[in-house]
């Protein structure tokens, strides 16, 4: 069952009131996806439905999805987040997609389902380096998944495992919850599982902490997406309406003559009273309205005369709108009273009394009534034409306003090539700022002749939209101007086709920003430890399968903290920033330098033999031999570097790590301001020494 009533996980988070947004999510991201969501109030909209994870089997049928939709208002939007198991609904003509068709869905497709938890590109090294990934909800239901691959021996598992798989790795979403200081932040529960997994298939294990923020703004990005792409079906659906009452009121005026003309429904009965006029010469004629909602009479329109709601006329035309006859005699039986009504809604009673020829009243009673009819209809049409006033003037301020530019183009052909042209129908002021063409330039007018903001592959893409009928999205970057738009474009009717574009550089730049600092170390803008891990990861895949060696140097400043305390933090921070500087200027291009904290570096040196890189910490230590002037003072500072080798020390990060790090401290245990290779020896030595 999908309705959100029946799953605790549906409730209203935030209790906003905007429109619901429903999530069809794996089911082994649930969890992580609900804790994302938990608490947050912009995310209340959300409803998350699970559906089963396929990895592995076929994708998603046509009854699996027709039943996971049950009880989903048509109304709210809908939005299937997945990889392969949701490849049915994303391809045009499918049993599936026929399926969803019938109620406003999309796809939001993953190439790897847990680019949904963290940063793909870190995904991805992962899945290079022969990870096997899982996050904490699919690791709390292992068993049954390995016993649905058949997978549930050991031996079978271990088989399989062993030639496909380096490490387990788990995508710890749950870790970044836990408190900061515990040894290891992952719940005892879920370590158990992993290590009972690990067990299973007899694999190597760790896990990476990524916590939530990354899926929560995969999340919002999802339902913003959503809630635009409703906003958008929605103005097509007025615009759509507002063409249906146009030609429905155009049809119309071929019948109604002189009432046709009339421009409300003020000016129909002003139209219609004049009629009247002509025709039968009353002396007493007026229009009494009836109020739509109480049935009441209110104030009645006449031609000159004054009338008063205590008038005997107004007391009749009241009783007379209560009941159901389309015409009465009046009391005095010299004139009649004809209902005006449009479906079952009374809009007045005309009065007419006192004719000239008065042996014609029964006449011109039916000829009144055979008017009355053409009179309702051109009320009808005055209704109408209101309406779509209202309607225009809604969605003309609502073009106006918005944020994003919007053009609406017609596909035309030059008569001398037979080539499509793409012209301009109307754009709003967003537009014309991001093309930087006021509006009176481009209407009429083809976008070679006006737009040098254009280019053809960007046109291309647009039309594809009017060629196929179907929408396009994409990002596209405009060089000269140095923006960023996000570009959707469909087709609101044959031969035309619309693009939103939406200036993203603001985003693309704040992200590209959060990126770098969070692979890069703030002070000296060398890449932290974890861009150090990243790089030497692929490094080594690299040393491996070229069978060459790699290095890694740790290095140390001698005596920093004396510098520190006596100097101060700030002339420290200079310090550590010139040390940067000079490693730079030492290594290659193709080496990275790290600062790991403190007054700790790491040079990464891949395609390196033992005797270059003693060589490379010989040049680092040079580098340092200038003195650096700090509050006045010229200091020479010393470095401690020690060396491990791949292969020879380790064959992963960690193992070299460790290996460098024990001959950093036999430089310092040698003297300092020396270069120390590892060897295996050198623990021993050290065994019982204070670090």
């Amino acid at each position: 069952m999908a309705s959100s009533a029946l799953h605790p996980w549906n409730r209203d988070i935030g209790g906003e009131s905007e429109t619901p947004v429903h999530l069809f999510i794996c089911r082994q991201f649930i969890r992580e996806a609900e804790a994302a969501i938990e608490g947050v109030a912009r995310l209340g909209h959300l409803r998350l439905h699970p559906f089963p994870a396929r990895c592995g089997a076929p994708p998603l049928q046509e009854d699996e999805v027709a039943r996971l939709m049950e009880g989903v208002p048509a109304a709210e939007p809908v939005i299937w987040v997945g990889g392969v198991c949701t490849a049915r609904l994303c391809v045009p003509g499918g049993r599936c997609d026929r399926a969803a068709a019938q109620r406003p869905a999309a796809v939001y497709p993953l190439s790897q389902c847990f680019h949904l938890l963290a940063d793909p590109d870190l995904v991805d090294d992962q899945l290079r380096a022969g990870s096997y990934l899982c996050s904490p909800g699919w690791l709390a239901n292992w068993r049954k998944h390995l016993q649905a691959l058949g997978l549930a021996e050991p031996a079978m598992a271990r088989a399989l495992f062993a030639d496909s798989v380096r490490c387990l790795v788990l995508l710890d979403t749950e870790a970044a919850q836990q408190s900061t200081h515990a040894a290891d932040s992952t719940p005892p529960t879920l370590l158990a599982e992993l290590e009972a997994f690990a067990a299973h298939v007899d694999r190597p294990y760790a896990r990476k902490p990524v916590g939530l923020g990354y899926l929560r703004l995969q999340l919002t990005q999802i339902g913003t997406q959503a809630a635009l792409r409703q906003a958008r079906m929605q103005a097509t659906e007025r615009v759509s309406e507002a063409q249906r009452q146009a030609a429905e009121a155009a049809m119309a005026m071929d019948l109604l003559g002189e009432l046709s003309s009339a421009t409300d429904q003020a000016d129909v009965i002003r139209r219609m009273l004049d009629i009247f006029r002509a025709l039968f010469a009353p002396s007493r004629l007026c229009y009494v309205p009836v109020d739509a909602d109480s049935g009441s009479v209110v104030s009645p329109v006449s031609l000159g005369e004054q009338l008063s709601l205590a008038d005997a006329v107004l007391t009749e035309a009241r009783m007379f709108a209560r009941g159901e006859a389309m015409s009465a005699d009046t009391a005095s039986g010299d004139g009649f009273m004809l209902r005006l009504q449009h479906g079952a809604e009374v809009l007045g009673i005309f009065v007419l009394e006192g004719f000239a020829l008065p042996r014609y009243r029964l006449e011109y009673q039916n000829l009144a009534l055979q008017m009355l009819g053409l009179c309702a209809m051109a009320m009808a049409r005055a209704q109408a034409l209101e309406g779509l006033s209202r309607s225009e003037a809604r969605y003309r301020s609502l073009f106006t306003a918005m944020q994003e530019g919007f053009v609406v183009h017609e596909v035309r052909q030059r008569a001398s090539s037979g080539a499509d042209e793409y012209c301009f129908v109307d754009v709003n002021h967003a537009f014309e700022r991001l093309a930087g063409v006021a509006r009176d330039a481009l209407i009429g007018r083809c976008y070679g002749q006006v737009s040098p903001m254009v280019c053809g592959v960007y046109l291309e893409r647009c039309a594809e939209a009017a060629r196929t009928g179907h929408p396009v999205h994409f990002e596209t970057e405009l060089a000269a101007q140095g923006k960023v738009l996000d570009v959707y474009a469909y087709c609101p009717m044959p031969g035309f086709f619309a693009v939103v574009l939406a200036d993203i550089t603001l985003r693309r730049e704040a992200e590209a920003r959060v990126h770098h600092l969070a692979h890069h170390d703030p002070l000296t803008d060398l890449p932290n430890r974890t861009l150090l891990g990243q790089r030497a990861t692929i490094a080594l895949a690299q040393m491996t399968e070229q069978q060459q060696s790699l290095a890694l140097l740790f290095c140390d400043l001698d005596r920093f903290k004396e510098i520190n305390d006596r100097l101060g933090h700030a002339a420290g921070d200079r310090l550590l920033r010139e040390v940067a500087r000079r490693f730079r200027s030492v290594v290659r291009k193709a080496d990275t330098v790290s600062r790991f904290g403190g007054d700790e570096f790491v040079v990464l040196l891949p395609q390196t033999n033992r005797a270059s890189a003693y060589a490379v910490g010989q040049k680092l230590l040079a580098s340092m031999a200038r003195p650096v002037e700090l509050e006045g003072e010229l200091l020479t500072v010393s470095l401690s570097i020690g060396i491990s080798l791949y292969p020879e020390h380790g064959s992963a990060f960690e193992e070299l790590s460790r290996a460098a790090d024990v001959a950093l401290y036999a430089a310092k245990r040698g003297g300092r301001a020396r270069v120390h290779l590892y060897e295996d020896d050198i623990e021993a030595d050290l065994v019982g020494e204070p670090r």
